[in-house]
């Protein structure tokens, strides 16, 4: 089952600001349901002339735990335990109006997050936080929350800041920093002992989420972690280094390169030898790797004139990869594939 958050004007009781709402899908995002859910509402309406307005607080993504629970956050942070009917604020003891959740996402039994602004004792408010949580099942609007990591930045860049958390069966791999590639730390699900990744094989990863993050692991025994070094950005292309480890990010070697086309977006993995690397320019590119990154072939190549924001490819197991393509103010496109990122196909 898959979730998608925005706001909607058709249907909508008014016409300004329009209603948010979360869309459903429990056939591989061939068809949707919408739910027009309450608490929350659209930080950023992909509208013309919108204000970001309503009851609430504003968010603008969603991360579910189950069908029922889940949450929903970015800059402020809400919970459901009614498949995404209600939502109510949450850790609102550890906010202020500076504060910004980046990223939210569920590892085992434990639900981690990346914040900047927290308000929380020992900790610095211009500090980019790495913590955890448990698992949200009844309505405690405070749990108790765990520091993993904290570092301080300037006041001034707390703006740019940006981060992403990606959990797998294995492992929990999260990236966030200013700028450009700052940390990158991974842990087992449901600890809250993380290894930095200190071994950086790029001499500049850039991000650009909310596009895909630099790195992507294989979640198999023993971990495969892979990077995507991007370098001489030029009109509409990029070179596109594949750099794996096997050892939690201690050393690297390089395997590889995606084709020049388009400007790397990011990068995920499904199995030790099965990579997908997402790149946009004039139109959008997916690069498929059966070879753990040594060679490339192109799985797809379409949406002209590019994509406004691109989610993904992302991997849901090894044999099923799903993307969402977003040009502000137009539809959104779905593509599946269900031969393990050689082919997609719209939804």
């Amino acid at each position: 089952m898959g979730f998608m958050f925005g706001s909607y004007k058709e249907g909508c009781p008014t016409s300004t600001p329009p209603c948010a709402g979360i869309l459903r899908t429990s056939d591989a995002g061939h068809s949707w349901g919408l739910i027009s859910t309450h608490g929350i509402y659209d930080s950023a309406p992909a509208f013309p002339n919108t204000t970001a307005s309503g009851s609430g607080v504003a968010v603008s993504n969603v991360s579910f735990l189950t069908p029922l629970v889940g949450y929903a956050f970015d800059p402020a942070l809400a919970f459901t335990i009614d498949g995404g009917v209600n939502f109510s604020p949450l850790l609102g003891s550890f906010t202020t109006s500076a504060t910004r959740f980046l990223d939210v996402e569920v590892g085992g039994s434990t639900t981690y997050f990346v914040a900047v602004g927290l308000n929380f004792s020992g900790v610095s408010p211009n500090s980019i936080v790495f913590g955890s949580f448990p698992n949200i099942s009844i309505a405690d609007v405070n749990p108790s929350i765990k520091i993993i990591s904290s570092t301080p930045v300037s006041s001034a860049s707390l703006q740019s800041a940006v981060a992403s958390i990606r959990a797998y069966p294995f492992a929990v791999l999260t990236e966030f920093g200013v700028n450009n590639f700052t940390t990158a730390l991974i842990g087992a699900p449901g600890s809250s002992n993380f290894t930095a990744i200190t071994q950086n094989p790029c001499s500049q990863i850039q991000f650009s989420l909310p596009f895909l993050p630099p790195m992507a692991i294989a979640d198999t025994s023993p971990l495969t972690i892979y990077a995507l070094c991007t370098s001489n950005p030029g009109a509409g292309s990029s070179q596109k280094t594949i750099f794996t480890s096997s050892n939690m990010g201690s050393s690297w070697a390089s395997k590889g390169s995606a084709p020049n086309g388009g400007i790397s977006n990011g990068i995920d993995a499904a199995a030790p030898s099965t990579v997908i690397v997402s790149a946009t320019s004039g139109a959008t590119f997916f690069y498929t790797s059966t070879d753990g990154g040594a060679t490339f072939k192109t799985a797809f190549s379409g949406f002209p004139g590019g994509s406004g924001f691109l989610y993904g490819p992302y991997f849901l197991s090894p044999s099923f990869a799903a993307v969402l393509s977003y040009s502000q103010g137009s539809p959104f496109s779905f593509l599946v594939s269900t031969d393990g990122g050689k082919s997609f196909s719209p939804a």
